[in-house]
């Protein structure tokens, strides 16, 4: 939480209007070292324009394989690995839908849960403190 680096993430970056991307243009060129702005998007970074995407550099994430998914999750939660193995064959590699199915799993009752979100917590699940959407203190 505290060091060197001050991190900007800016989620859905392919919904920023043309107009946006020219006004971030300026910010992105009078950072300092030390500073990073990471920008994420699920489309092909052709549809931001070009001016903006000489600022970045791209980088493509693949999804966890299934192994991989359910280890992670049986780690997080304390879980059977029996039960996260399923979990994550329905996820297919989608680690938020992962968490999602197994606190439903879980929670068979609790109808209000969000899809994860850095702001957001689960708010029939207030008890999560350690989940890692809920908000730090």
């Amino acid at each position: 939480m505290f060091g060197p680096w001050s991190i900007k993430v800016v989620n859905e970056l392919d919904r920023c209007s043309k107009n946006a991307q020219d006004m971030l243009l300026t910010h992105l060129d009078r950072m300092r070292p030390g500073h990073a702005f990471l920008g994420t998007t699920n489309l092909d970074v052709t549809s931001l324009t070009e001016r903006f995407q000489t600022r970045f550099q791209a980088v493509r994430l693949q999804p966890p394989d299934n192994v991989v998914l359910a280890a992670f999750l049986a780690r997080r939660w304390g879980a059977p690995i029996t039960i996260t193995r399923q979990i994550a064959e329905g996820a297919k590699g989608n680690v938020r839908f992962g968490d999602v199915d197994w606190v439903s799993f879980v929670y068979p009752k609790c109808r209000h849960i969000y899809i994860c979100s850095i702001t957001k917590v689960l708010p029939c699940l207030p008890h999560l403190v350690d989940y890692p959407c809920a908000p730090t203190q």
